[in-house]
């Protein structure tokens, strides 16, 4: 704990520059003693830290002082360990990383982290598909790939892969296409270097993914439920909702993918589609196949 606050002050000055031991003791909900104490340490470990006493003095470190930016606390090490073995980079790499991050953990097998992924099914020992070693080389050295997807050859600059809904997507600049657009990475049959140069974006992360959200059509669907609002529909937004009787009317919002009406149907007789017709009508035609495999 000592140590935890010893490197919290130092993280605390780095972040925001000369304050006072006040300050820092409300901040961190200790006593100054506790504040000085710790200050003291830090010196005494090499860290230019110091004090100023009077009307502008304060605490504070030396300008020149820099922290390796790579440092790594053992919470934060154990913490980011959890995630390296379902982490999108090459097998030998995460290997490599988490040797690096935890080397404890590699030699004793019995010890458990904190936080476990399973990414098996639970019908099966089948994982999620996980991201090609060759595709993500491909794609940090930004090299332009040709990929058989659906049947068809398409020529991509590949610029993110994107787990979403429990898949995983590649997002790239479709060369056929002139424009960015998702593929499914399961839905990849083969893939190879392309002669045609990488295609440069400077879009960004919020931007890639707002792109992708827009590309869908968002649609309005009245749903009819007699079940709390909050029990239901969590992944959707509700615009509007009233009651009739003992009945919740909804409105909700969804992107038109093409998982949309299975994604409804999982909620079976909780709620009844009111509108659009064509997506009532896609739900009753899938019933009515279904009921005539068991009739």
């Amino acid at each position: 704990m000592a140590q935890e606050m010893m490197f919290d002050i130092l993280l605390y000055l780095i972040n925001n520059g000369k304050t006072s031991a006040t300050k820092l003791a409300s901040y961190f909900c200790v006593c100054k003693k506790t504040i000085y104490r710790n200050i003291d340490k830090l010196s005494v470990c090499g860290v230019p830290v110091y004090s100023i006493y009077g009307r502008n003095g304060g605490v504070d470190l030396l300008s020149t002082f820099k922290l390796d930016k790579c440092y790594l606390s053992t919470d934060e090490r154990i913490s980011l360990y959890s995630f390296v073995e379902e982490f999108p980079i090459p097998s030998y790499d995460r290997k490599m990383l988490k040797q690096k991050l935890i080397p404890e953990m590699q030699e004793d097998k019995n010890l458990l982290p904190p936080i476990i992924i399973d990414n098996s099914l639970w019908q099966s020992k089948k994982e999620i598909i996980h991201i090609p070693d060759n595709l993500l080389k491909h794609l940090l050295s930004k090299e332009t790939i040709d990929i058989k997807y659906k049947n068809k050859t398409r020529t991509v600059s590949p610029y993110a892969t994107i787990l979403k809904s429990n898949n995983y997507y590649l997002a790239g600049f479709c060369h056929t296409k002139n424009d960015i657009r998702l593929f499914k990475i399961d839905r990849i049959d083969s893939l190879e270097k392309s002669s045609e140069p990488f295609v440069i974006s400077n879009i960004t992360r919020d931007g890639l993914i707002d792109k992708i959200n827009s590309s869908f059509k968002e649609i309005e669907i009245t749903i009819e439920t007699s079940e709390k609002i909050d029990k239901i529909l969590e992944e959707y937004n509700v615009k509007l909702c009233k009651t009739q009787g003992n009945k919740n009317i909804l409105t909700i919002v969804a992107r038109e993918t093409s998982d949309l009406v299975f994604s409804l149907l999982k909620y079976e007789d909780r709620i009844k589609i009111l509108s659009p017709k064509s997506l009532k009508d896609s739900i009753v035609n899938i019933c009515k196949k279904v009921q005539n495999n068991y009739s």
